[in-house]
């Protein structure tokens, strides 16, 4: 059982957005409201009312935050700018039920909101929890590595989405919306050094008018890291030396935005991003969590607990003569990514608009690694990975701003992709051999056509009901390779559909009180297994729906200086797709049925000290399998539960897990704080915030394996910063996870350990798993040129 801790800590915080929103300064750890945000056009443009509440567009449709009938949270420029956040694993650490974690996969990590998720360990599968960024929609977590700087906000939609966010949201979707251009000449400059981590962050960004009706703004970002983990592997005569500090990753990232207003009848906005990642491999923190005998099996260098400790040892040169892309044998990944949108809205008259967004996102990975970690180089498993990702998009859609009671929206999404994967796997470092038949390629091409549609009733002044649906079609083809010679494959195509529909009941009795309740269904598309499996057999799973009702309030009170939200919800599932393993195999299977039931509260006061805000909130999660039959983990017997489906030798190969909780679904979390900044003087101005954030214990993988528990956890964050109060210079200490707690979301079993599983005498296999990062002490200055003797 993990004992240290794991961080998806909840936040609530008032939202405050102006214009310059995006390089605000001020370093706070506050809690992100659950009010809603707005979208990209009206971002940094000083959006939010008189009253304080923001203006949203939740439903593609501007409205107030406290009255838009969508359970989210949000988190503003002002906090991402605070707290440095530049990826979307450090998003989740300030959104509720939403959990983000390293893994040893070529997808980059496992992502689940409200313990609904899917496979990551193959890179063909799509996500439960989408992401939209900039209008650009991707299923996969691979875009999680890709940095994230300058951005406008952030909302996490909570429930399907699959109305105005298609077939790859049945969990709900993280909603990115990047800087645009400033109506001024406006630059930033910042740099970071993290004590703890070794880590050196610079980021900037230039932006301003080219001309009276085009803008641009060029952000540009880079770190360098070297990690508090040392690398305990020992020196070997054929693996050689290694890197004494696990952790050695470099990172670049830029983005160009060209924002063009000719007239009020049209807007474009283009934006494109590029990312470049090197890594020391992606086991470079893979550490053993759980061994039998108290230390490792294949690598006795290992203490078998959570800590800064790793056993990474090199592959040596000798894979190399099984194919020559294991090369030197130290391990690597590299990543690089592209992703553009091109957002264009035309007015046809001045009740209708017609919205084009089209997408193009190119991602390839390449990297070298050890699965297992292990030192002992007759069980070394060495691992050579490609996989290469290309999408194009284009969605259309018509909406109505009638003076009457009814209005619509209505449109299209064409979707085409191609995934390709090279998975090479080979065993003992002296006299390497390939393990299986995995030394295979495989390519997918896909098709996604859906059309959409919503209609809106205002039944009288304050009721209003809205009705919608969306109807998908997606067909994938796969073809494979073995040794390089292609091979046919069982099903070599497959095709999925679903109609979606939505409902929403919205009753406002006044201007300070909404509540609503909807009905939502969603749809995750099926597909293939690839990459450590026989591509001749069916490697095909079905696709996963769920569907229930949400029902919530929104409530501003005492002059609207006290803001409260709170939800209930409950989904049942149908064909969940779950990960299992056997070996080095791990494939997406579908559950027969699971459901998930909760609540959320959140709370944010604008107390009556002049600059102090308290926030806090709670949420409740009971996420089940109902029906499901799994594959046993390693070494499980027959007394531990694995005594379903006995193969003819009598030996059982599966459990039951009815009942039982799903992985990475944590039944309670809740977290509070405060944030406060008032003027020191005339030119200058302070803050100090803090935050507590608790999670309970949950399992880290979906075999429900005891050892892979995560243990229940607190957490604590807290920041201090000084700035001049026209903005020009600011100089924070920004403290994360201040109780250096480390924790997990994913854990496997170690390939090559355990035995006996099915039978009454079975050995548990050792059980590895990637950490978070712990502690971070960061100081940070940033300078805005363009404020200087303002």
């Amino acid at each position: 059982m993990v004992r240290n801790l794991r961080a998806t800590p909840p936040r609530s915080i008032k939202m405050r957005l102006a214009l310059g929103a995006a390089i605000s300064a001020f370093a706070g750890l506050s809690c992100p409201s659950h009010a809603q945000v707005t979208s990209a056009p009206q971002i940094g443009d000083g959006q939010g009312d008189t009253s304080g509440d923001i203006i949203v567009t939740a439903r593609r449709r501007d409205e107030a935050a406290s009255r838009a009938p969508v359970t989210l949270s949000a988190v503003g420029a002002e906090q991402l700018t605070a707290q440095a956040i530049v990826g979307l694993a450090e998003i989740a650490r300030v959104v509720p039920q939403l959990v983000v974690g390293n893994s040893q996969s070529v997808q980059g990590g496992s992502i689940t909101l409200r313990g609904i998720g899917s496979s990551e360990s193959n890179p063909f599968a799509d996500q439960a929890v989408s992401f939209s960024i900039d209008g650009v929609q991707i299923a996969r977590a691979t875009v999680q590595r890709m940095a994230q700087m300058d951005l406008a906000q952030v909302a996490v939609y909570k429930g399907p989405q699959a109305l105005f966010f298609g077939k790859n949201s049945p969990a709900g979707v993280v909603d990115i919306h990047t800087a645009d251009p400033t109506s001024r000449f406006d630059s930033k400059i910042s740099g970071a050094y993290d004590f703890e981590g070794r880590e050196w962050r610079g980021e900037g960004y230039v932006s301003g008018p080219l001309t009276d009706t085009l803008g641009a703004r060029l952000a540009l970002y880079g770190s360098k890291m070297d990690g508090n983990v040392r690398n305990v592997a020992p020196v070997d005569p054929v693996l050689g030396k290694v890197r004494d500090r696990a952790i050695h990753d470099r990172e670049f990232a830029s983005r160009l935005t060209l924002k063009f207003e000719p007239s009020d009848a049209f807007d474009a906005r283009l934006k494109v991003s590029y990312s470049r990642l090197k890594t020391g491999g992606p086991t470079e923190n893979q550490q053993l969590i759980d061994c039998p005998s108290g230390r490792g099996a294949l690598a006795p260098q290992d203490d078998c607990r959570v800590d800064f400790k790793v056993v990474h040892p090199n592959l040596g040169p000798r894979f190399a003569a099984i194919d020559p892309r294991y090369g030197d044998g130290i391990p690597f990944l590299t990543q690089s990514q592209w992703l553009a949108s091109l957002e264009a809205n035309y007015a046809l008259s001045d009740v209708l608009k017609l919205t084009s967004t089209t997408g193009f996102y190119d991602s390839s990975t390449k990297y070298r690694d050890t699965l297992n970690s292990a030192t002992l180089r007759a069980n070394m498993l060495a691992n050579y990975q490609e996989f290469k990702d290309r999408e194009f998009s284009e969605e259309l859609r018509l909406s109505s701003d009638f003076d009457g009671p009814v209005n619509f929206i209505v449109g299209g999404y064409y979707q085409h992709s191609k995934l390709y994967d090279v998975f090479i796997a080979a065993r003992n470092a002296d006299v390497p051999v390939v393990v299986a038949n995995y030394n295979n390629a495989a390519t997918q091409k896909a098709d996604a056509y859906s059309v959409f549609a919503q209609v809106g009733w205002d039944i009288v002044p304050t009721l209003e009901l809205s009705v919608g649906g969306r109807y998908s079609y997606e067909k994938k083809r796969l073809a494979g390779e073995v040794f390089y010679k292609p091979v046919a494959t069982a099903v070599p195509s497959r095709s999925f559909d679903d109609f979606s529909p939505e409902a929403t009941l919205t009753w406002r009795p006044d201007d300070d009180v909404t509540l609503y309740g909807s009905y939502k269904r969603g749809f995750l598309s099926g597909g293939f297994n690839v990459s450590a499996v026989d591509l001749t057999q069916d490697r095909s799973y079905d696709q996963q729906t769920i569907k229930g009702p949400e029902l919530g309030i929104k409530t501003v009170l005492f002059d609207r200086k006290l803001r409260l939200n709170a939800a209930v919800y409950g989904y049942d599932l149908r064909g969940l797709q779950v990960q299992s393993q056997v070996g080095i195999t791990q494939v997406v299977t579908n559950a027969g049925k699971a459901s998930v039931r909760g609540g959320e509260f959140d709370v944010d006061w604008t107390t009556p000290v002049d600059g102090l805000t308290v926030n806090a909130a709670f949420a409740y999660n009971r996420a089940r399998y109902d029906v499901y039959t799994a594959s046993c983990y390693a070494g499980q017997t027959v007394a531990m539960g694995c005594n379903v489906n006995p193969a003819a030798n009598g030996v059982f190969r599966a459990q039951d897990l009815k009942g039982q909780p799903l992985a990475r679904a944590p039944e309670v979390i809740m977290s509070g704080g405060f944030d406060y900044k008032a003027a020191v003087s005339e030119r200058l101005t302070a803050g100090l915030n803090a935050r507590a954030a608790y999670s309970s214990s949950y399992y880290a993988n979906p075999s429900l394996q005891a050892a892979s528990r995560q243990n229940s956890y607190w957490l604590l964050d807290a920041g201090v910063n000084v700035a001049d109060r026209s903005g020009a210079w600011e100089l924070a200490l920004i403290g994360r996870n201040l109780t250096d707690e480390l924790y997990i979301s994913r854990a496997n079993d170690v390939t090559f350990t355990g035995s006996g599983t099915g039978t009454p005498a079975g050995v548990l296999a050792d059980v590895s798993a990637v950490p978070s990062r712990g502690r971070q002490i960061m100081l940070r200055l940033t300078v805005r040129p363009g404020e200087w003797g303002q």
